[in-house]
């Protein structure tokens, strides 16, 4: 944003160097050459009074009076344009005012209303994004003032308050205050977002099966609240937790809270519940009998809501732990003791830094002082006091007042005695602890932090914890046991008190929902083995062992079942019609007899699956008879989860739902403060429908649900204390040399910016950490250099290594591959990329990286229309030489002279390369050719980017490259007729040529490459883009039943074409089923979602990008996977202008374009 700067009397402003030559100021009758800041309309400074006790204002600076000595004709000149006012004492300045802030075009500071400002890209982690211009707009400075009272829990009255309208005039000049919204619009607002985020949440939770939990809270004027918060998995298979209700409550009876809960779900429309976690109050008992009476009955509640009750276990974990601080009680206390002595001044803190500088003490944490309601801040304090023990006890030697205060029993600030033993008011004091204590507290610390660790675990909102219950629960079991071995007294006694607590909820398998053993049951690292492991540590008779395993698998198969009828079976019937009615519509040009057929077809194909899967074992009994994933600290249960479901459609749903499950209701306490369960005094005086709207806004408007750390708060302080001490240093330097901090901050800097320049192996052999060193450099280089400098990250010699490399591989794979993958491999297919590298780098990732199991066959399209199309296209080149029997790339259409010299990737490639800019272009060029062109899965897929092609009889073309008079090419006139290619015309077929077809007569390669499906049955040529051939559903038919083919997967079309095509589906999803006939389908997939990423918001069609997952045994079933454009990224310029080339008709000399390439690819065997 531009600033106002502040001016000089002279005109001239500060810090900007030259105001660029208007108006100067006649200083003559002005004494003052200080500075002065203009300020709003409606505050004044003090400035130089005409007569005593008046104040002149702001304004004046930029006036000159005229017209003589008359003081009724007074008139006021502009200092920068000459307009002149009346400026009689009875006009005043508010035209004068309004002039230099609205009006005067010639004031330096003025910023048209229609101007952009520059600013960088906003980023929730603080680091600096992308400049790019922004014009002003008073409804979005309006809608972020909202969205910051929400979010930081701002009072509404903060708009109307003197300071914060001095800080939007800096900030903002053109934002007057006049337009400054009042404290009663922003709650309307506050309240208008509360509305809008509902209702997307809404569509969002529409047809969710949720857990939920619920909490109760209070005011300060006692009014009673619940707080419900629903948790769920989407079909991205991403965690999320959003609070859905926030309301009053008569009284925390059950009953009361069930009849909340059940209005809050009614409201919703939320029918399908799975579970929900309450904590051990005697009413939440109550509430689940309420809500299992009210929902039993409906059709979407599971086993008559069998499993609905979960225990918050963050809740008892915290009853067996203060059932062990009981028995350390005095040592606590008088540690306690010793950190606010020492916390309660400077000079008692600085003692005993000292004494730990004596003592070598290095340890980085500080003793700090605890909530004593809160055991983990307890434990914290005990931990990092115990590091100090012998300061503390050098501590007692050299200050004279240390144990004398102790024993007298210091008073906290509040006037409350936090010792327990006795002080002259009576009260219990202890003094300091005794090495007794050090002993007691230091084994504690340690046995404590396995409790402080497992309730992190217990209270996470953005990690699934349900499969983690069971083995902590065990880890947790087996260290009481332990610890009840202990030789010390009183630790014994402790672990013996807890152990008592720990079997009166966890010994009993009936007081505990089996969901839960399900959960763990569903991770593929532990299955029914780890539960019957668990159960031998609990249960010491192997019968009943087998007894409870046998109850949680039992648990599994029939949720299975319910499933199975309740869920799958009506999804199946659903999917049925939708293809039923797909075929109908594709097939109706062929009348009701081939519809018919059609039918016939779908209904005798379901009655073979339906008596294939009577001999199949079940999913449960497939799932638990295969072995268990590997056990290591990176497995991410829900990403096995997603990459499985094709192969356990029912159980993955279950995982879905169970995995979902909150074991603790702490989460809902991450959208308050640290505080418990009390409402702030500001929220407390609104009224109950707007603390619901601030509550759930704000955990709606939040990127992530990050719960408040204890553990962080404490880290703070001590940041705090470190910068303090640091600040102190710095003043010092300062003063000895003025310039010592900024040179070492910029020395900081340029060693932070130190450009990554990639080398090529010492031994010529690519390997996955320099292929994940390119990915990590090609992102770095795109965020911090501009595009000229990108040879200093990859340098030309490098370039040309890989590229030869890569071509060299290229050149000899067939026109047609074929792959085989084995039946424990899947096959990934990936569409249209266009430059859009932080895309493909995300979906790398999510898919996983290619692998020996994992192949990768991208449909062309890898540069134009994207900032990083070298990079791409690089990236990919890189993948294919380190597994070149893993990664196959076809080519697309825009991998040619022709569309690189047009839609940017050659002007990409000249700036990115400078003077070396048309060497590497050919090289690309070259590279071109040499991609395959389609390719065939398993024997029953075939991939190519446009699609099919026509039959040609097979001559060697000698027609040499000429001018392209026009894109409606001779070669692709209207022929007499026209018949589909064979796979054996598609081998032979030259694809050495840079703009096929218009490089002789060699039609193949430019079908593959440029044609589309159609809705209208026949081959015919496409006329829309003059090139290429147009196939109907009966071509597609033909096709696949001629080659004993079962998919037809290509690419080609955007967002930008399938909006002008009628009849076909849109591409929001990133793919769509274009053909569904008797043999397969034909399968369109595009994935650079957001596209085309460079353009402004409004001019991208907010896309999804796609990929499919082929998987054994067949692949011939896709699975289909969208995702979201990758954000923040960084803002770009085109390589080229987007309104007048993009879907133009401009015709290129192909004499002086495509270039006979003498050796495009040196040194080529």
């Amino acid at each position: 944003m531009t600033d106002a700067s502040p001016m000089r009397i002279d005109g001239s402003t500060t810090g900007h160097g030259d105001s660029g030559g208007n108006a100067t100021a006649d200083t003559s009758s002005q004494g003052n050459q200080g500075l002065t800041t203009p300020c709003p309309p409606n505050v004044s400074t003090p400035a130089e009074a005409p007569t005593k006790g008046r104040k002149r204002s702001w304004v004046w600076e930029h006036f000159t009076m005229v017209g003589g000595g008359d003081s009724k004709k007074a008139r006021a000149a502009c200092k920068y344009c000459g307009t002149d006012y009346a400026a009689t004492s009875a006009n005043g300045t508010k035209n004068l005012i309004a002039h230099i802030l609205k009006q005067c075009k010639k004031y330096p500071n003025s910023i048209g209303k229609s101007q952009s400002t520059l600013a960088f890209e906003f980023t929730t982690d603080g680091g600096s994004g992308d400049l790019f211009a922004v014009p002003f707009s008073v409804e979005a400075c309006r809608q972020a003032l909202v969205e910051m009272v929400i979010l930081d829990e701002l009072p509404f009255r903060i708009v109307e308050g003197e300071g914060f309208k001095r800080f939007v005039h800096v900030v903002c000049p053109k934002w007057t205050t006049n337009k400054i919204p009042s404290r009663m619009a922003i709650a309307r607002d506050c309240f208008s977002v509360f509305l809008r985020e509902k209702k997307k949440l809404g569509k969002a939770l529409r047809g969710q099966r949720i857990c939920l939990t619920t909490d109760t809270w209070t005011s300060v004027q006692n009014l009673n609240y619940m707080c419900l918060t629903a948790h769920f998995i989407d079909d991205n298979w991403t965690l999320h937790k959003r609070i859905i209700n926030f309301c009053v409550v008569d009284n925390h009876k059950g009953v009361t809270l069930g009849r909340a809960v059940e209005s809050c779900l009614f409201q919703w429309k939320l029918k399908k519940i799975l579970t929900l976690t309450v904590d051990n109050a005697s009413s939440n008992s109550s509430l689940i009998e309420f809500l299992k009476d009210k929902t039993k009955e409906k059709k979407d509640t599971l086993l008559e809501n069998e499993f609905l009750h979960v225990r918050c276990y963050a809740h008892i974990l915290n009853l067996i732990v203060h059932e062990g601080l009981k028995e350390l009680d005095e040592s606590i206390a008088k540690i306690r003791n010793v950190v606010r002595y020492v916390r309660s001044s400077p000079q008692r803190w600085s003692k005993l830094q000292a004494c730990a500088e004596r003592e070598t003490i290095s340890s980085k944490s500080q003793p700090c002082l605890d909530v004593p309601t809160r055991w983990d801040f307890t434990y914290m304090m005990l931990d990092k006091a115990q590091k100090f023990q012998k300061a503390f006890e050098r501590l007692e030697e050299v200050d004279k007042n240390f144990l004398p205060t102790l024993r007298e029993g210091e008073e906290d600030e509040d006037g409350d005695d936090g010792n327990c033993g006795q002080s002259k008011k009576g009260k219990k004091v202890f003094g300091a602890p005794e090495r007794e204590d050090w002993i007691k507290v230091r084994l504690f610390v340690k046995f404590l932090q396995l409790f402080y660790d497992a309730a992190l675990r217990f209270s996470g909102s953005k990690a699934v914890t349900a499969n983690q219950f069971v083995p902590e629960l065990m880890l947790i079991r087996d260290t009481i046991e332990e610890e009840c071995l202990n030789e010390n007294e009183s630790l014994k006694k402790m672990a013996m008190d807890m152990k008592s607590k720990f079997n009166k909820y966890w010994e009993n398998l009936d007081n505990q929902n089996l969901l839960l053993y399900v959960a763990v049951v569903l991770d593929p690292r532990y299955k029914l083995r780890y539960v019957h492991f668990a159960f031998k540590g609990l249960y010491h008779d192997i019968s009943k062992v087998d007894e409870k395993t046998e109850q949680v698998k039992d648990a599994l198969v029939r949720m299975y079942e319910a499933y199975l009828k309740n869920e799958k079976g009506r999804d199946a019937q659903n999917n049925m019609s939708t293809q039923l009615s797909q075929r109908s519509s594709g097939s109706s040009s062929s009348g009701p007899l081939s519809v018919r057929r059609s039918l016939r077809m779908a209904q005798f194909m379901r009655e073979i699956e339906e008596e294939n899967s009577l001999e199949k074992k079940s999913e449960v009994e497939r799932y638990l008879e295969e072995g268990l994933a590997k056990l290591d600290g990176y497995f991410d249960i829900l990403n096995w989860w997603k990459a499985n479901s094709c192969r356990f459609p029912v159980l993955s749903l279950i995982a879905r739902h169970v995995l979902a499950i909150p074991v603790s209701t702490v989460a809902s306490e991450s959208a308050f403060s640290i505080e418990g369960r009390v409402l702030d005094p500001f929220r407390s005086s609104l009224s109950p429908r707007m603390v619901e709207g601030l509550l759930c806004a704000q955990d709606w408007l939040r990127s992530s649900s990050t719960p408040i750390s204890l553990k962080k708060a404490l880290e703070d302080v001590e940041e705090f204390e470190k910068l303090d001490s640091e600040l102190g240093e710095l003043t010092i330097a300062d003063e000895e040399n003025p310039n010592a901090s900024l040179l070492k901050q910029q020395q900081q800097q340029q060693q932070q910016q130190k450009v990554p320049t990639l080398t090529w192996p010492e031994n010529s052999e690519l390997d996955l950490d320099w292929i994940e060193n390119l990915i990590s450099t090609f992102d770095w280089s795109s965020k911090n250099l501009p595009p000229s400098e990108f040879q200093s990250v990859l340098p030309v010699q490098v370039f040309d290594t890989l590229i030869l490399a890569a071509s060299k591989i290229l050149y000899k794979e067939p026109n047609c591959l074929t792959i085989d993958p084995d039946k424990s491999s899947t096959v990934v297919v990936v569409g249209d990329i266009h430059g859009q590298m932080h895309d493909l780098i995300f979906l790398l990732k999510e898919a996983g990286f290619p692998s020996q199991n994992q192949f990768f066959v991208f449909n062309g399209n890898y540069v134009d229309h994207g900032a990083w199309g070298l990079e791409t296209f690089l990236l990919l080149l890189a993948w294919k030489v380190f597994m070149p029997d893993r990664v196959f790339l076809l080519r697309g259409n825009h991998e040619s002279k022709y569309c690189t010299s047009v839609y940017g990737f050659e002007k990409e490639v000249l700036t990115k390369y400078g003077e070396k800019g048309e060497h590497v272009y050919q090289k690309c060029l070259g590279c071109f050719e040499g991609l395959p062109l389609a390719s065939i899965i398993a024997g029953c897929v075939f991939t190519a980017h446009g699609g099919l092609f026509r039959s040609i009889p097979f001559t060697q073309s000698k027609t040499s490259k000429g001018k392209k008079k026009s894109r409606k090419l001779s070669s692709n006139s209207e022929p007499e007729s026209l018949s589909l290619g064979s796979l054996e015309e598609l081998s032979r077929a030259r694809r050495f040529v840079l703009d096929p077809p218009v490089e002789g007569l060699n039609l193949i390669p430019g079908d593959v490459l440029w044609s589309d499906p159609s809705m209208t049955l026949g081959l015919s040529l496409n006329k829309e883009r003059n090139i290429g051939l147009l196939w109907g559903p009966d071509c597609t038919e033909d096709f696949l039943k001629k080659f004993n083919l079962k998919l037809i997967i290509r690419s080609h079309e955007g967002p930008d074409v399938r909006e002008k095509r009628t009849g076909f589906g849109g591409m929001d999803e990133g793919y769509t089923i274009d053909h569904v006939v008797e043999s397969g389908k034909l399968i369109t997939v595009f994935s650079a979602p957001d596209y085309p990423q460079f353009q402004a918001t409004e001019e991208r069609y907010k896309n999804k990008g796609a990929y499919i997952v082929l998987e054994p045994p067949n692949f011939d079933n896709p699975n289909f996977y969208s995702f979201e454009a990758i954000a923040p990224r960084p803002q770009v310029n085109p390589y080229y202008d987007y309104v007048n080339v993009i879907d133009s008709n401009k015709e290129l000399d192909l004499a002086s374009m495509v270039t006979l390439l003498k050796d495009p690819i040196e040194e080529l065997p």
